[in-house]
């Protein structure tokens, strides 16, 4: 008796138009979500290091589209995945955790190459909440004298 050769997961992902179904290959949404998280590394990690930068609100949504569609047309075109045994799990599996990972690396990979301007924020923020100054003087440096608090006296 000859055993029977389960096919390797590359070579699932790999072959063409192969209409793969829930029973035939289940550990396709796996793949789709890890799929999205390499997309979504590699734009945070492209916009954190652009330079000229366009406006933030049409790069969440470039992003937003990338992460979502760009696995969802490779599983309908390149592998005619029936959609229907799947149900929802392809299109979306994932898509609001890998777009988070990639406002995450985005935010902290343009930080650290900005830090001119973080230095900037923080001195303003420091001036307007008055952080650093000591709340109990006042403008002269003598300390205020707070009236205790009234506690009305009760019969019980």
């Amino acid at each position: 008796m000859q055993e029977e050769t389960k096919p390797s997961l590359l070579s699932k992902l790999i072959a063409i138009n192969s209409k793969p179904t829930q029973e035939t290959f289940p550990e396709l949404p796996d793949v789709i979500i890890w799929f999205r998280f390499v997309l979504a590394v590699a734009y945070g990690v492209f916009l954190g290091l652009q330079e000229t930068h366009r406006s933030g609100g049409a790069n969440v949504i470039f992003g937003l589209n990338f992460i979502t569609f760009v696995p969802f047309i490779y599983c309908s075109t390149y592998l005619g995945v029936d959609q229907a045994s799947y149900k929802s799990s392809i299109l979306f599996a994932g898509v609001l955790n890998s777009l988070a990972l990639m406002l995450l690396i985005w935010i902290y990979i343009y930080t650290a190459n900005h830090e001119s301007d973080v230095a900037a924020l923080a001195s303003i923020l420091s001036s307007v909440t008055g952080a650093g100054e000591d709340p109990i003087t006042d403008a002269t440096g003598s300390y205020e004298t707070i009236p205790p608090p009234v506690a009305e006296e009760t019969e019980f």
